[in-house]
């Protein structure tokens, strides 16, 4: 199982890409931290939504903010494989329940 590469691991961006080796399992972790920008006594629960070979787990799965400013972290964890010249989209929601959604597209690339 090869590592995947991250391209964007930073605090706050809205995007989430890995690249991988063809035909060889990957497995990609990226952490991140975000700030609460909806209401106080908020909570978001992450929805994944994946194509078939993509495996995508977030932990926690659920974030909980007190107050307006407050950041927490989380881990995305991908796992998979995919055939050559192969590029997969996939997303990540944090629904708040209706007021807020955040979406960050998440792609997986194959580099050859």
């Amino acid at each position: 199982m090869t590592t995947a590469k991250s391209m964007s691991a930073k605090v706050n961006l809205s995007r989430i890409g890995i690249w991988s080796w063809p035909t060889k399992p990957f497995y990609g972790s990226i952490s991140w931290t975000v700030t609460n920008v909806g209401s106080s006594n908020s909570t978001y629960i992450a929805k994944i939504s994946a194509p078939l070979g993509l495996k995508i787990s977030v932990n926690p799965s659920v974030l909980s903010f007190s107050y307006v400013g407050e950041k927490k972290s989380f881990a995305l964890i991908i796992t998979g494989s995919m055939e050559k010249s192969s590029l997969a989209s996939a997303s990540l929601v944090w629904d708040g329940g209706g007021a807020f959604q955040v979406r960050s597209p998440i792609i997986v690339y194959v580099v050859v």
